[in-house]
This record gives C-alpha cells, structure tokens and sequence, in this order.
C-alpha cells in the first residue's frame, strides 16, 4: 500500500465493518483494474470516517452501521433514481456533502448528486488519497462538516450535510444553507433535480420541483 493511503487510514476512525479474510469476488469485478489496491484498502481497514466524518469510506460486509458498500450500490437504493447516469460505478466512499467518489474504467471519479455529472479525479486510489489529503478542507468538505457539528452536534453516521437551496441553483456554502439529512434521502431528492436538469443547456433558469415528502 502507497503511503497516501497509509496516511489516510491513520487519519481515519477504527473500522466500521468486520474484519476481511477474503475479499468479495463480485466487488473485486466491479472495481475492475483498481480492484488489488482497492482489496488491500478494506482487508487493512474496512470502511472508516475521517476529517471528522467529513469522508466516509463504506465497508464491505457485515457492518454495525447503516450501509455498506453492497447495500449502498444495490440498484433498489438510490442509484436506480439517476438512470443511466450511475450506470456503471462502484461507489465506495461520499464527502461531506454526499458526494461520491466511485470506481469505474480504472479511474477513480468524483459524481455530482445536484447534477449526476461525474469526473475523472485520479487514476489510482493512492493518487486520489493524495489528492484528499493536499487539501482536505476542500476535497471532503472538512471546513464546513467541521463548523456544522460545532454548532448543531455530532453527525449521524447515516446522515451528511446539504444545501436547503442546492448549490447549482445558486445555493451559498454558508452554514445558514446547510441542514442534516439521512443519505439515502438526500440522493434521492438530488437525482428528482438531476433528471430535471439534465437536458437544459448551460446557463438555463432552474425551476426545481420538489417530490412529496422532500
């Protein structure tokens, strides 16, 4: 293991799921050619928070915890809402705001909820710890899951922090902005404005309407 991702599981919680002799063969598949240096992150640490919960990686298998990482990328959660443009990744971790980073075609990816944009961010998991750890405060949301908690407590561990007014719609990081809401919710109500907006052209009024119940 590289020593960014050593660094980081230094900086992360202890683990949040049960020890793994053997790595799942099926998550192997799915994480494709970064699948080796993806089974000795979780058979050294399986799934962890950092930066004060700001990064949340998921474990595989057996968990305390709300999700893990078969649970969160199963087709009947969430990632079913935003279609075809999910399609294909191995989501494995989220930052403060529930952004996923997520494997697929050997890269490491960065997907947008607001928007179900995604972006290639690093080509390994050593570079994207690499990348995390030169800027935390920015690349996990640190600054703002930090202030957040200082005012208003501890994080669920099932729960992140979003916008009341989404940040594509002009929406500020401010404190004032942001509210806790359970994650599975808080990607839902996203992809309801990600199917919305998919198809309108840069610079476009936004018009959100809102599902019953968000």
């Amino acid at each position: 293991m590289g020593n960014n991702l050593q660094k980081l599981l230094e900086f992360g919680s202890d683990p949040l799921g049960a020890y793994l002799i053997d790595f799942p063969e099926d998550i192997a598949q799915q994480a494709g050619t970064l699948s080796a240096e993806f089974a000795g992150l979780c058979l050294q640490k399986n799934g962890f928070f950092a930066f004060e919960s700001a990064l949340h990686v998921f474990p595989v298998g057996n968990t305390l915890h709300t999700y893990n990482l078969q649970r969160w990328n199963s087709e009947t959660l969430w990632r079913s809402e935003y279609s075809d443009m999910a399609e294909g990744f191995l989501f494995f971790a989220q930052d403060a705001f529930g952004e996923q980073f997520g494997l697929k075609d050997g890269y490491v990816w960065r997907f947008n909820p607001e928007t179900g944009d995604s972006v290639q961010i690093s080509s390994s998991l050593e570079e994207w710890a690499g990348l995390l750890l030169s800027d935390y405060e920015y690349e996990t949301g640190y600054i703002f899951a930090h202030e957040w908690q200082n005012r208003k407590g501890r994080l669920l561990a099932d729960h992140r922090i979003l916008p009341l007014v989404p940040f594509v719609a002009g929406g500020k990081y401010e404190l004032t902005n942001f509210y806790s809401e359970n994650m599975v919710a808080g990607m839902k109500s996203r992809a309801n404005l990600a199917r919305q907006i998919r198809d309108l052209p840069n610079g476009s009024p936004i018009q959100i309407k809102f599902l019953e119940g968000n």
